[in-house]
């Protein structure tokens, strides 16, 4: 059965393609690593997995997730273990395959409406164009962006 903000979700996607659920855990919060995201909902209606950015303050991963979105809709596909200059300002972001949601983190929206769905993370780079599998990521960004899967891809 559907409630207020199932509806609103479900709205959000007929009307702009996808929606986004942006989650802040408390410091009590008892959930795996207590950091904030965002993911999107509804891309699987455009045959690409659902997209997630952990770590990004509400509006900058909303502006990364329309961007993601919005290559998407120009018939760009996000592929895991890539790079890509499309969705943060030019700057270099990588995409990983959500490997072992945990439960239903952190897709909890896009499995209650759609069944488990596939996600890509976006990974976002420190000051120095590195990521964090890199050893000299900057370690502040490290804890706040935890990997949901494993980077395979080129250096």
């Amino acid at each position: 059965m559907l409630d207020k903000v199932d509806r609103k979700v479900l709205d959000d996607i007929e009307r702009t393609g996808w929606a986004a659920i942006s989650v802040f855990p408390t410091e009590d919060d008892l959930g795996p690593g207590n950091e904030y995201f965002t993911y999107t909902v509804g891309m699987t209606k455009h045959d690409h997995p659902d997209m997630i950015v952990m770590g990004m303050v509400q509006q900058q991963a909303h502006g990364v997730l329309n961007a993601a979105y919005q290559a998407v809709q120009r018939g760009t596909r996000f592929y895991p273990d890539t790079y890509s200059t499309e969705v943060l300002r030019g700057l270099r972001v990588a995409v990983l395959e959500v490997l072992e949601p945990l439960g239903d983190y952190p897709l909890s929206m896009c499995n209650h409406l759609f069944g488990q769905v596939e996600a890509l993370q976006i990974v976002w780079p420190d000051a120095s164009d590195r990521f964090p599998w890199h050893e000299d990521f900057e370690e502040e960004y490290r804890d706040r962006q935890p990997l949901l899967g494993i980077w395979s891809g080129d250096e």
